[in-house]
């Protein structure tokens, strides 16, 4: 009986056991399984996208598009997609398409880099798409730590302006540039690290 009574204990015991593994996992893994439909309305017509990712920058809430990229182009008119419904938007001369469209240019030499795609973010306060370009804007106290910061993060010097406490780097915009920039704000050397999203089109381009 005492043994049929341990086994018994045994087997009630592994399966509390498995049924807390299930629960922590569940928990470490919820964002893996976030997914938010994300709808956008644009003079091209209303869009549909997916996001499997969200993050806060400089105080705002921003969803990932999965959907979308953007490109760095000299003239964003000279653009040609050529289905309907690929082209979603401009933003002064980067444009926002679906990854699956085939684009060719009127003239010839305009995109700037066509290996470069820029993620495209969704900012859920003000419900503008917005363009990662891969910059991480870092107010320190001391600019003089600026290749210290690139070294450690392994990340470019864009641009240094000491008047302001302000030190650019950047990195290829790929989805590590947002972990990276989580990773500097608890950084104490810096006092706030946020990236730069473009979601305005920006004058004179």
């Amino acid at each position: 009986i005492l043994w049929r009574g341990n086994m018994f204990k045994l087997k009630k015991g592994s399966f509390f056991s498995l049924k807390l593994f299930l629960f922590v996992s569940i928990i470490l893994n919820f964002s893996t399984l976030y997914s938010k439909e994300i709808s956008y309305q644009t003079s091209q017509g209303e869009f549909e996208f997916t996001s499997n990712k969200s993050f806060i920058n400089d105080g705002k809430e921003y969803d990932l598009i999965n959907d979308l990229h953007a490109l760095l182009t000299g003239n964003p008119n000279s653009i040609s997609i050529q289905k309907t419904g690929e082209f979603i938007e401009k933003k002064g001369s980067y444009v926002i398409y679906n990854p699956t469209a085939e684009i060719r240019l009127t003239n010839q030499g305009l995109i700037k880099d066509e290996t470069k795609k820029f993620l495209v973010a969704y900012n859920v306060q003000t419900k503008n798409l917005g363009i990662i370009v891969g910059d991480a804007l870092l107010n320190v106290d001391d600019v003089s730590i600026a290749e210290e910061l690139a070294s450690d993060y392994k990340m470019k010097i864009n641009s240094v302006f000491p008047n302001l406490n302000l030190i650019v780097l950047t990195l290829e915009p790929t989805k590590s540039i947002i972990s990276l920039v989580k990773e500097m704000n608890v950084d104490s050397r810096i006092k706030k690290a946020y990236l730069d999203i473009i979601e305005h089109q920006m004058m004179g381009q």
